[in-house]
């Protein structure tokens, strides 16, 4: 397949596909408008860009206002996974999309780069994706899945405690990517999203530093400010908080009330759902603004149902979801991308290596850039974190951005005070927090916490201990999909006593495999079993000033917080 100056030629056909007919598809899409001319150009010559970095959502807006399928066909070939094009898979999708509207949630299978690997573990015939259609109607039509925890059909009569429970029953059913069921939700409740300014935040990680820091901000401005972020802790309604306080279990329970017919027969996701109430809920109580903090990603994350944030913040771009985000820097940086609106100013904190990606990207989408590096002033500033580690300064650093580029700016006081005062005005924990337990205490032993998940913040508390010359003894529990290998090298650089610890859920990687992999590092390593069984082998080994530290997750941490009335001092 070859390109000129008026369209698409390809080689094995000699077959033309008209440009013209391409642009007038194209131009219906939001971001593109009358840039689309150069945006077919770069994406064809550098297939990296894959179409911008909005492929997944566009495509299909694409295919919905042209009738011509072939070109489709030939599009998602060219510029989605160069690796499969003339496979005909491409055209297998997008004819699929287009053909039967009861498979309009196969979009999915647009969010993934790994594209050759997520056939073979659905278990496609022969690399046939078709053959799984034709024998797994459920694939076919997810929104027909029967539910193996079946909700209840009516939350009339239901407690908030019962309420809540078949909220939490809809984490079983996973994820899916998308805004259609969120907009209907919002449409449903009147788009109560439209009715406060919001800043939307994405990012490997920091995301909910920065997000409670800019809500601390504001609040200590005067301002109602909403803050939304996940996961939990303890308390589902950590996740939805007005000026620092929980969403009383009375609005929640109402709520949810509301809209659950609809949850029904949409099949929405928990997180979709959660996202509802949030949004619902600070509409009602007439918040000024609202951080809201993304899920995963950015493009097809529920959160980015938000049309006018006043901004956009991107924390840092590293190595987490590989698999639903991808497996480069620029296609995780990519979907978190996604929350950029037109006209809106985007500050982003990343590598070097990305800023060039970034400002050809930005230029296309007509955003305002402001990449981190750029603020020098921040280099001399008297503003400092109250929350222990080098990484907390870089999202101070992205905090000051964030309210040097919008327009209604808080008071000099109210920034300097919020952001050092995060922790008691938003409830933020866990970020190498000196957790006080009585059991620890009495041991004379320091506890730390934090709900590092990833390589990036486990590589940043690792830094932390070593500026600061101390070798805890470390409890920790990892997710399956994550990095372990890497983050236990981390964690051998500043430990002697390694814990292995499994926290409760089906995702998380069993004590003895984590072991396992610990004992090929250098450090003494025992395997703890559950958390709190893990947390009091620690303490019984802990020496009258020792530090423990908790790492690993918000459910590892969680847990513990949870059941720490267990412990007990021997």
């Amino acid at each position: 397949m070859e390109w000129s100056n008026d369209g698409f030629i390809l080689n094995d056909e000699r077959e033309r596909i008209d440009l013209a007919r391409i642009i007038e598809g194209l131009r219906t899409t939001y971001w593109a408008k009358d840039r689309t001319n150069e945006l077919i150009e770069r994406a064809w010559k550098n297939s990296t860009f894959c179409f911008g970095l909005y492929h997944k959502a566009d495509l299909i807006g694409f295919a919905r206002v042209t009738s011509d399928r072939a070109i489709i066909a030939y599009l998602s070939d060219v510029f989605i996974f160069p690796e499969y094009r003339g496979k005909g898979l491409g055209e297998w999708m997008c004819r699929t999309i287009i053909e039967s509207t009861e498979l309009c949630d196969l979009r999915w299978l647009l969010n993934t780069r790994d594209m050759h690997g997520l056939y073979k573990k659905l278990g496609f015939i022969d690399g046939d994706p078709t053959s799984m259609i034709r024998r797994n109607p459920v694939i076919a039509a997810p929104h027909e899945t029967s539910r193996p925890i079946s909700p209840s059909p009516t939350l009339e009569d239901a407690s908030y405690d019962a309420a809540l429970g078949e909220l939490l029953k809809l984490e079983f059913f996973g994820m899916k990517f998308g805004l259609e069921n969120i907009t209907k939700l919002v449409e449903f409740l009147g788009r109560p999203e439209r009715n406060y300014k919001t800043i939307h935040v994405a990012g490997t990680n920091g995301k909910g530093s920065v997000a409670s820091m800019l809500a601390a901000v504001f609040q200590t401005d005067g301002k109602k400010v909403g803050l939304y972020t996940s996961p939990h802790l303890i308390d589902f309604r950590e996740r939805i908080k007005i000026s620092g306080e929980m969403i009383p279990r009375e609005s929640l329970r109402e709520i949810l009330k509301k809209i659950w017919p609809l949850v029904l027969e949409l099949n929405a996701t928990f997180f979709e759902v959660t996202t509802a109430i949030a949004f619902e809920y600070f509409s009602q109580e007439k918040v000024d603004i609202a951080i809201i903090e993304t899920g995963l990603g950015g493009t097809m994350d529920a959160t980015n149902v938000l049309e006018h944030p006043i901004a956009t913040v991107i924390t840092s771009i590293g190595w987490d979801h590989m698999e639903q985000l991808g497996n480069t820097l620029e296609d995780i940086g990519c979907e978190k991308s996604g929350i950029w609106k037109e006209g809106v100013p985007a500050v982003v904190h990343g590598p070097p290596e990305l800023e060039e990606f970034f400002e050809s990207f930005a230029s296309l989408s007509e955003t305002k850039l402001h990449w981190l590096d750029d603020f020098n002033e921040t280099k001399k500033r008297t503003i400092h974190s109250t929350l222990p580690g080098e990484h907390q300064e870089q999202n101070v650093r992205t905090v000051l951005e964030t309210l040097r580029v919008i327009k209604e700016k808080p008071s000099p006081k109210a920034i300097r005070y919020g952001i050092r005062h995060v922790a008691e005005l938003t409830g933020l924990r866990s970020r190498l927090e000196e957790y006080n337990s009585p059991a620890f205490a009495k041991r004379g032993v320091r506890l730390l916490l934090d709900v590092a998940h990833n390589f990036n913040a486990v590589e940043a508390v690792s830094l932390y201990f070593r500026n600061a010359d101390v070798r805890p003894i470390v409890v920790a529990g990892f997710m399956k999909d994550k990095e372990v290998a890497a983050m236990l090298h981390q964690l051998s650089l500043v430990t002697d006593l390694f814990i292995a610890v499994q926290a409760t859920g089906k995702r998380a990687l069993e004590s003895s495999a984590l072991w396992k992999k610990a004992e090929r590092t250098t450090m003494n390593c025992r395997d703890g079993g559950d958390v709190i069984s893990g947390v009091q082998l620690a303490l019984n080994q802990a020496e009258e000033g020792d530090t423990v530290l908790i790492v690993g997750s918000h459910y590892v941490v969680g847990e513990f917080l949870a059941n720490e009335s267990r412990i007990i001092a021997v």
